[in-house]
């Protein structure tokens, strides 16, 4: 997922939840005081995204995560990158949810 993240620079909220196979179901929600899009994958789960991509819940079938705090300010790139020891490998093809998966794992 992060991966997926790291490429989405210059992709729409919108772009960014369809790449993972997320709809937009027309509803809004909020959280912290700021108003964020629903987008939702019958497997996968949800998302809310503001219109500017600050994602501030995820849910998932096994997790759910929720924004506590928001801050639209600059910070340290240093904590946005990865550490050099880190090894980023392909994950799991997730476009067809946890079906696909499955398939993708009992083909093994």
């Amino acid at each position: 997922m992060y991966d997926g993240m790291a490429k989405s620079e210059g992709m729409t909220p919108e772009d960014y939840a369809r790449s993972m196979g997320m709809q937009p179901d027309g509803s809004t929600q909020q959280y912290l005081g700021l108003t964020c899009k629903v987008y939702r994958h019958p497997q996968i789960g949800e998302m809310c995204m503001t219109d500017d991509g600050i994602m501030l819940r995820m849910k998932m079938p096994q997790m759910t995560q929720t924004a506590t705090e928001v801050k639209r300010e600059a910070g340290d790139p240093a904590i946005y990158d990865l550490p050099n020891q880190v090894r980023v490998t392909e994950g799991p093809d997730l476009s067809q949810g946890i079906q696909g998966l499955m398939k993708q794992y009992q083909q093994r």
